[in-house]
């Protein structure tokens, strides 16, 4: 997919501190942030991943839709999309699916070159004019002039961005950031209004006020949209201004936004985030959440416990299972752990153990057989301990070679 980040968004937030720590401008802003999970990375989908074949056939009716311009069918498709709900648990909705299309119908890898960015947006403005009335039409028109003030400032660090640079990335936020106020009467009627606006203010001097009313609202009229949780918690972050008691105070306001329908899970899916939270550049606490999620954040585990047991009664699949097992083995809840494992069997989400090492580890801790033909065959000869701290000394020495761009042995590791 292109590298515009894809539409994400969901619940929460009731009652909830304002951020207390400075307000980092966009100047201050360097790669890193890009560089934090995104509705591209893999936790789009770890909740549950499944392919729905006549969500796959609609998705292509989008794609060929766009492609050849016929706006008249894309009204229609949208309409479909807009009146299915969204789902709290599952990023594999028509919504979703609508969204997906368009990206897969204006895919053009990772443009940077001004010419290829305009002819994007200006394929958006053409449908915009042609379907007035199209709130998915003026969502990724902002989102492509997100893109390109991105690719105008770059990923280099603030002390390497140019003053025109700067000058032009703010210039084409704030006409992002205006296309949405402007349309939100009739473009927010997508929930992706919000995820999108929380994407694009980011990069501006909006207060931590101002965010935090903009999340609200969007929680409070899209309690079970999942994206907004994933932007939300972005900002939340420590380095971001933010701190693990919000993002705890964060976590708890949205099971009470959605209990009724979920029970806990919402508890659940905000730290699944933040778990599997591993970008580099942030410095040691964050860096090693996929590590020391409970001792570095509030992470109450009876309440993450309950989360995926609710999480597991609404979506049986193996996703489900081998985040409760990741969660339960760094909790050190062995009877928790043992049993997720027994659904696991021999079918482990390389993307929520990572690496391979974790998954011996946590299997040898309940006394299993790891089966390395499986998980991790170049595992075989040099063995695990099962001491978890142990094992966490090892996945530290990891972050020492990843802070310290040691690339070449970091690969030989993972490979």
């Amino acid at each position: 997919m292109t590298s515009m980040i894809r539409i994400y968004a969901c619940a929460i937030i009731a009652v909830i501190a304002l951020f207390n720590a400075p307000h980092i401008s966009a100047a201050e802003m360097t790669a890193a942030q890009k560089a934090a999970p995104t509705a591209n990375s893999k936790m789009n989908s770890t909740l549950e991943k499944t392919v729905d074949a006549d969500l796959d056939a609609y998705r292509k009716k989008v794609v060929e839709a766009f492609k050849f311009n016929d706006f008249k069918k894309l009204e229609l498709l949208e309409e479909e999309a807009l009146s299915s709900s969204p789902d709290l648990l599952s990023n594999d909705t028509k919504l979703q699916n609508f969204h997906n299309g368009i990206y897969e119908a204006v895919d053009d890898g990772a443009p940077s070159d001004s010419k290829q960015l305009t002819y994007r947006e200006k394929r958006f403005q053409a449908w915009m004019q042609t379907s007035p009335k199209s709130a998915t039409a003026i969502i990724f028109y902002a989102l492509s002039l997100k893109e390109h003030a991105w690719a105008i400032r770059g990923d280099g660090y603030s002390n390497t961005v140019s003053a025109s640079q700067w000058r032009e990335f703010r210039e084409y936020l704030e006409k992002a950031e205006n296309t949405l106020v402007s349309n939100k009467h009739k473009a927010s009627v997508n929930p992706a209004w919000y995820s999108v606006m929380m994407q694009i203010v980011s990069g501006l001097n909006w207060s931590h006020d101002d965010y935090l009313e903009l999340v609200i609202e969007a929680t409070d009229r899209y309690p079970e949209y999942p994206n907004i949780y994933l932007h939300a918690l972005n900002y939340m972050m420590p380095q971001w201004g933010g701190s693990f008691d919000m993002i705890e105070q964060f976590a708890r306001s949205a099971v009470v936004k959605t209990k009724t329908k979920y029970g806990m899970a919402a508890y659940a899916m905000v730290y699944q985030f933040l778990g599997h939270y591993n970008s580099p550049g942030f410095g040691s606490t964050v860096h090693n959440l996929h590590t020391h999620l409970f001792e570095a954040t509030k992470a109450d585990w009876p309440s993450l416990k309950q989360g995926w047991l609710d999480v597991i009664a609404r979506r049986k699949t193996q996703v489900a299972y081998n985040n409760y097992a990741w969660f339960a083995c760094m909790a050190n809840d062995m009877a928790a752990t043992a049993a997720a494992f027994e659904e696991i069997k021999d079918s482990p989400d390389r993307s929520i153990w990572r690496p391979a090492k974790q998954y011996v580890a946590c299997q040898r801790l309940i006394g299993i057989k790891p089966n390395y033909d499986i998980i991790s065959p170049e595992l075989k000869e040099s063995g695990v301990n099962t001491n978890i701290e142990l094992y966490r000394k090892y996945l530290n020495a990891i972050d020492e070679l990843f802070m310290g761009e040691e690339f070449e042995r970091l690969e030989q590791i993972y490979a």
